[in-house]
């Protein structure tokens, strides 16, 4: 039904559940993984948002490694 899904995730317990529950949907070919991070305001520590954003890197990295071993 669907070949491409997009998929918004924050890395709470309900993007998992959704990542959980992609196999369950027919004829999905290729996920697309999205997570935001808000540059538009200074972090802590400045403007740098670096760390923030390689940590959301490494997380989707795990995601979509995650998802590959499902077979989609």
């Amino acid at each position: 039904m669907f070949d491409k899904v997009l998929v918004a995730l924050d890395f709470s317990q309900h993007s998992q559940t959704i990542l959980d529950r992609l196999g369950e949907i027919p004829g999905i070919k290729e996920v697309v993984l999205l997570h935001v991070v808000d540059a538009t305001h200074p972090s802590r520590h400045g403007w740098t948002h670096d760390p923030e954003i390689e940590n959301a890197k490494i997380l989707l990295n795990e995601k979509k490694e995650a998802i590959g071993k499902t077979g989609l």
